[in-house]
Order: C-alpha cells, then structure tokens, then sequence
C-alpha cells in the first residue's frame, strides 16, 4: 500500500494488520518474491550511499518475530535520519530499473519517501534530532507511539543483522523501540482504541 496516505489517515489499519500475523490470507508467492527483491534492491543502494538505517514498523516486528516480513505484510518499513534524506533522493537515478524512488513529505510532518517495484512499496521514514537529544520520527499518524520522541541510544549505533538473506541494520535496542511504538507485541494484538497502543486480543 502507499504508506503515506494510509499513515496519513491513521495507523488503525496499517498497524492493526501488522501486529496480527494470526489473521488475514497467507502472503502468495508472488508478492514474498517481489517483497525479496524490493528489499534486496533498496537495501543494496542504501549500502552503497553509507549512511545509517534501519529496519523499522511492521518489518522491525517481522525480523523481532522470525526474521521475515510478517505474513499479510504488503509493503516495507525503513528509517534513516533526517539528514540523509538529500542523500538518498538524489541518489534515485542509480536505481535499478524498474524501481522509482517517490518523495511524499508533504503529506507528513518532514521528509519521506518511497521505493516502488511491481505495486509493492518500501517507506523510508526520517528521524529528527530534538533539542534535549531525543529522536522523533517525521511521520503523520493518530498513534502516540508513532510521534512520541525516544532515547537516542535506542537509535544508535543501528546494529547489523539478517533479514531476507541480506545483511541490514536494526535499531540498537529494537525490542525497547518495539514497546515503544506498540506497546504489546504479540502475535494477537489488537489497536486499544482509546489508547491507541496495541493490547492482546479481547475474546
């Protein structure tokens, strides 16, 4: 899905849908090898541009989870920080055919852009640096989770890993990053409409 309109009108959808791996079709085919190769393309180019980044959203959860993209997951979730943004996008020519680089920021608070490939999309949120030294994501969003400021160190340094066969970086300290953004990370987690973090499943 374009992350940034469906984030731009509330994470209820993106990451109730994320959390949940217990519910929705098994991924086809198709789209875990066209998910593969969008991850391979973008996380070879950023590689290349030796900046820092880091898997975040619903992929984080993935590689915290099994180290794959969650089962319904239709799209990919990176960050970096801001002051890569004129980096990556001027980069985007170098791209291997048949993927295009869009800039959506002005549909949230700063920089963001996508990668698309075959009518799948990989975000790549931008993280600013707050007076007292915390990080906030740029990022348009109902969930407190996805605006409230955290520790720098939980950023940094992004932590090498595997995911999809690839080396790739995570946050420093994911799991606090995770319960950062979620709350609860279980496989039956549900969006807490008043709270908007995610809480098990009500039966």
């Amino acid at each position: 899905m374009d992350g940034a309109m469906a984030r731009q009108q509330g994470k209820s959808s993106r990451a109730g849908a994320v959390l949940d791996s217990s519910f929705g079709s098994a991924p086809s085919a198709t789209k875990s090898r066209d998910l593969a190769k969008l991850f391979h393309a973008l996380n070879t180019h950023l590689q290349s541009l030796d900046i820092d980044y880091v898997l975040t959203y619903g992929t984080l959860l993935g590689w915290h989870r099994d180290g794959q993209p969650l089962p319904h997951d239709t799209d990919l979730d990176l960050a970096a920080p801001v002051a890569a943004f004129e980096t990556i996008w001027a980069s985007r020519s170098r791209l291997p055919a048949g993927f295009t680089m869009h800039d959506t920021s002005h549909r949230h608070l700063g920089p963001k852009l996508y990668v698309e490939y075959r009518g799948r999309e990989a975000d790549i949120y931008f993280l600013r640096e707050e007076e007292n030294g915390q990080l906030r994501t740029l990022e348009a969003s109902s969930n407190p989770g996805d605006l409230l400021p955290y520790p720098h160190e939980w950023f940094f340094s992004p932590q090498p890993t595997v995911f999809l066969g690839e080396s790739t970086f995570v946050p420093a300290q994911s799991l606090a990053y995770l319960e950062h953004i979620y709350h609860y990370l279980g496989p039956d987690a549900e969006l807490d409409p008043v709270t908007r973090y995610y809480r098990p499943r009500q039966r």
